[in-house]
């Protein structure tokens, strides 16, 4: 199961962070993100141990959906060294986060 953040752990783990990060901004109530969950975590299970894979609810966060554009759920941001630098709106196959991932859509 992917790791939900609050605003607190997503400064530590998210923006202090060397490396990639991928965040899914979800909502408990959309039916997209329901449907999507399976396939972010089958995402984060073979991302193991190379770029962590986090989820920030946007009503319990909504300053970091704010801050990050996340206007629309399942929004999912590729950060890098602590700045966002890919983005992807709506439901996404694992195929698409893996390759956003590896930087080959922005």
């Amino acid at each position: 199961m992917v790791e939900e953040l609050d605003k607190f752990a997503f400064q530590q783990k998210v923006i202090d962070a060397s490396g990639k990060v991928l965040v899914e901004f979800f909502a408990t109530w959309c039916p997209h993100c329901q449907k999507e969950a399976p396939v972010v975590d089958k995402v984060a299970s073979e991302l193991e141990g190379v770029v962590p894979v986090y989820r920030v609810d946007i009503d319990k966060c909504p300053e970091l959906a704010q801050a990050y554009a996340a206007d629309g759920v399942p929004t999912f941001a590729l950060f890098e060294g602590g700045q966002m630098v890919a983005r992807k709106m709506g439901e996404q196959p694992r195929e698409e986060l893996l390759s956003l991932v590896d930087g080959q859509s922005l």
